[in-house]
């Protein structure tokens, strides 16, 4: 059986999810590789013949902001991609993370010529959609809100299979499409921190051993920076490294320039020095607004789980992030409009040991979570057979 795996993202937990699935099958990982995002390794340091990695291109400057610049580009992704299937023919789409314009198309196109596809959702993208263009532009974006919403209720009809990371997805999958719908909670890939890495990283981040604050990856409209400037002036002692770019991060540089110096802004750093860059952190930080509500999941938070460091978290409370985060007892969590709580949760992880080592004690749970989630994505593959 042939599969192609299409993450535009190029998150690491779909390229271990083909990893694994390159065991049994032949193998096609294509992902977005212009798309600004932490990336996964894709060096494969062992000869592996049923595994195949194509970046795709764009030969334009991606801009994340500009609406439709940004539509205009992933069209062209789309097309690339059926061009792709039509070259390798694989018997099974996987598409994850992928914009609604050129999903519709990919899904459209297996459909039409008998492929099976598995329509792997990360968001409810059309309320994602909404919820930022109408920001920008109010009536405009309600509009186009109202299409991607029809956009995607039909990918979901036209997919052979759904997997959905939270059963709060459930809510708003069609009822008739809700027996082929399966529920895997995302995942990180674990990779063992390095001795030497993570004393590379301290004498060159935290040479005075401050109590360190770390936040790796997208900072954007989901965001609030404002959190890590109110940290910086709360907690003058300590360090809050930022490994992240764009124009949210440039912000928060410009801001810390002039008044925080304990504020440190990085480039985000490569996915195999990852849990060696966040082990010299204390605590780890995730926030998400609360017009996130409950579909955008940081898929950071699973990245967290690995490092066992206790997480200080700002989200809406119904998401699933920080269900996870109160589930398993890994750290606080306030709303995202409360940065009074968010501040005294930060105060209790900093001043309070035996919290900080409960925390990252609960944090070795996570590794059997991760275990069930990458065997119920293979046995859903194999249902397609």
């Amino acid at each position: 059986m042939k599969i192609l795996l299409n993450d535009y993202s190029g998150h690491p937990f779909p390229f271990e999810l083909s990893q694994h699935l390159s065991k049994k099958f032949h193998v096609i990982h294509a992902y977005a590789s212009y798309f600004e995002s932490p990336k996964a390794n894709f060096n494969i340091k062992k000869k592996n013949n049923k595994i195949k990695i194509v970046p795709i291109n764009i030969n334009k400057k991606f801009k994340k902001d500009n609406f439709f610049l940004r539509r205009s580009m992933d069209l062209d992704y789309g097309k690339k991609i059926i061009d792709l299937i039509k070259k390798n023919n694989p018997d099974i789409v996987i598409c994850a993370q992928i914009p609604l314009d050129p999903l519709y198309k990919i899904i459209n196109y297996c459909k039409k010529n008998k492929i099976k596809t598995i329509f792997w959702m990360q968001d409810i993208y059309s309320i994602a959609i909404r919820r930022i263009l109408n920001k920008k532009i109010p009536l405009l974006g309600t509009l186009i809100g109202k299409y991607y919403f029809y956009l995607e209720k039909k990918c979901e009809d036209k997919s052979d299979k759904i997997v959905v990371i939270s059963s709060d997805f459930k809510k708003f999958i069609d009822t008739k499409n809700l027996n082929k719908t399966s529920v895997v909670e995302n995942w990180s890939p674990i990779i063992k921190p390095n001795k030497k890495k993570i004393k590379y990283f301290k004498k060159k981040y935290n040479p005075k051993n401050k109590f360190c604050f770390i936040y790796s990856g997208t900072l954007g409209y989901k965001h609030n920076p404002n959190l890590f400037i109110k940290l910086a002036e709360e907690f003058p002692n300590s360090i809050i490294l930022i490994a992240s770019k764009g124009k949210f991060a440039d912000k928060i540089k410009q801001i810390s320039k002039k008044k925080f110096k304990n504020i440190k802004i990085i480039d985000w750093v490569k996915y195999e020095n990852l849990s060696s860059f966040l082990s010299i952190a204390n605590t780890l930080i995730v926030t998400l607004e609360k017009d996130a509500s409950t579909f955008s999941v940081p898929s950071k938070i699973y990245a967290y789980l690995t490092i066992e460091k206790p997480i200080l978290g700002s989200m809406p409370i119904e998401n699933l992030g920080s269900k996870i985060i109160n589930k398993i007892k890994v750290g606080y969590v306030s709303k995202p409009d409360d940065v009074e709580v968010f501040i005294n949760n930060a105060k209790k992880i900093i001043k309070n040991k035996k919290i900080r080592k409960f925390f990252s004690n609960n944090s070795k749970k996570y590794k059997n979570l991760r275990t069930v989630s990458i065997n119920k994505m293979i046995k859903i593959i194999n249902e397609k057979k």
